[in-house]
């Protein structure tokens, strides 16, 4: 976020969430806009949501609405499960409606 240090947060699932700072200086606005601009995104959502091309990785933005200044990035990194899905193959095969929460 605009004006303090970058955060990283990780964790396996049902793990505790480890916090760590990415270094003490505070994140400016030029910051901001440059890794929007590098990170090789797909168009921004109406809701500021954007993901890295040819990953699974997403981006959500907070905006300034007055001047569309960037106040903060997040990036998720997503990782593929195999074998999540078979349980469920029969279904899917069929071409089923299935709603996983």
């Amino acid at each position: 976020d605009f004006g303090r240090p970058a955060l990283a947060r990780y964790g396996r699932f049902h793990a505790r969430v480890e916090e760590r700072t990415l270094g003490e200086e505070p994140i400016s606005g030029a910051e901001l806009e440059q890794m929007q601009r590098h990170a090789e995104l797909t168009r921004w959502t109406s809701d500021n949501r954007s993901c890295i091309q040819g990953t699974l990785h997403r981006v959500a933005r907070i905006v300034n609405p007055p001047t569309g200044d960037i106040l903060g990035l997040t990036f998720r990194v997503g990782r593929e499960q195999v074998g999540v899905t078979l349980p469920l193959g029969d279904q899917l095969e069929e071409g089923l409606s299935i709603l996983l929460l």
